[in-house]
């Protein structure tokens, strides 16, 4: 729900699972950092935290589907589609 700072990416960036690429490249930082231990990673790794966080703030949620927070809701009440 955040404005956009630059247009989004193509393809599933922009059809429905907006930020499927966040989430691999969160794991990416993550396992750099682990591996190296470089402060620059550890720096980029924060700060893309902290942005994911933002987003969270509003609404309590964030996923990467549509619907998720929704979706979620009905998992947790055994309505599995």
């Amino acid at each position: 729900g955040l404005p956009l700072r630059k247009p989004s990416y193509g393809n599933w960036e922009s059809s429905g699972l907006d930020g499927h690429m966040g989430g691999h490249y969160l794991s990416a930082l993550s396992l750099m950092w682990a591996a190296t231990g470089d402060g620059s990673v550890r720096e980029r790794l924060d700060y893309f935290v902290q942005e994911l966080k933002k987003a969270q703030a509003p609404g309590g949620y964030l996923g990467g589907i549509p619907g998720g927070r929704e979706a979620w809701n009905d998992i947790a009440q055994g309505k599995l589609h």
